[in-house]
């Protein structure tokens, strides 16, 4: 069996609405050289049927099923084990491609060794037509690891670039791909991993169009999708923190460099991603040495060095009016 240069990854559940016009578009490639692994999540609307469908006129496409619904991201890493393409990327059973969305990033993949992701400028869209294009982290060529990571874990607001096309031999160095324990913004952790292991090439024309499905926005949905339904609030944004933590600490070497990024990673987490905590129904101000001890120490660590520093700027340099 020939080896394909890409491999599409398509995790879905209860797709039936847009699954056709999806499928059309990805099979539509200029770029012809891939196969598609689909891997329903035990769907109960008819996603499995159209699935099976263009399975059956389309050699390149792979269909599995699991046998009950798991979380979202467990649907995803499952189709990882069985890729087989020198690029990956994942597509959602809703979005759509201009046709040749996969033939731009190949080129730029093959183009650069050092890139490790090529995306394209991409636009929301829904049932009323396409709208703006979405804002975020972009071209990281020529950028060393330290400002790469910066500009991905401060610049990226919707994480679209997971959907772009993924240099395997980098990829499979991503541990958070198939952690355990599903996290609130697990697609912004594996980017910023993805970072510290090269480029991310970005091409300025529209060519990917994200849906806003029904439930955009919906913290409960997101948790359901997640199965964080069960897990404490506090928890929940300590293990987010963590993650980050944990992909600096396999990544960079110990040093100066290492304990101030650090400290600049939890302080975005703190202020950039405290919607975890709203997901959840709680705020900033609800962190305590009761509800989060160790977010509290760190909020008061600080609180301290800012006071420091504030005393010591204004003693060199006197205070601004």
């Amino acid at each position: 069996m020939t080896t394909p240069r890409v491999t599409i990854g398509m995790p879905i559940y209860r797709e039936a609405r847009y699954l056709d016009m999806t499928l059309q578009s990805l099979l539509a490639q200029t770029f012809g050289d891939f196969e598609l692994i689909i891997s329903d999540n035990c769907s109960d609307d008819g996603t499995y049927e159209i699935a099976e469908r263009y399975a059956s006129m389309d050699s390149r496409i792979q269909l599995l099923r699991t046998e009950q619904t798991i979380a979202a991201p467990q649907n995803f890493y499952r189709i990882f084990e069985r890729a087989r393409g020198e690029y990956m990327m994942f597509a959602a059973g809703h979005d759509l491609y201009h046709a040749s969305f996969i033939e731009r990033c190949v080129q730029q993949l093959d183009d650069n060794p050092n890139v490790v992701l090529a995306t394209a400028a991409t636009a929301w869209f829904n049932d009323s037509g396409v709208g703006s294009v979405i804002g975020g982290a972009y071209d990281t060529r020529g950028v060393d690891k330290l400002s790469r990571m910066t500009v991905v874990v401060w610049g990226l607001t919707f994480a679209y670039q997971l959907y772009g096309l993924n240099r395997m031999s980098a990829f499979r160095q991503v541990q958070y791909r198939d952690v355990q324990m599903p996290i609130m913004g697990i697609d912004h952790v594996m980017l910023f991993e993805m970072a510290s292991l090269g480029e991310f090439a970005h091409n300025p024309e529209v060519l990917f169009f994200l849906r806003q499905a029904h439930d955009f926005g919906d913290p409960e949905a997101y948790k359901r999708k997640l199965m964080l339904d069960g897990v404490d609030g506090f928890q929940s944004f300590e293990n987010q923190i963590n993650a980050y933590m944990d992909v600096i600490r396999r990544n960079l070497p110990p040093g100066v460099d290492r304990d101030m990024f650090i400290n600049n990673v939890v302080n975005c987490c703190l202020l950039k991603y405290r919607n975890t905590l709203q997901c959840y129904g709680l705020d900033f101000t609800q962190i305590s040495e009761q509800t989060s001890p160790i977010l509290a120490q760190y909020l008061t660590v600080q609180k301290d060095m800012a006071n420091f520093m504030n005393i010591l700027l204004g003693e060199c340099y006197g205070h601004i009016a």
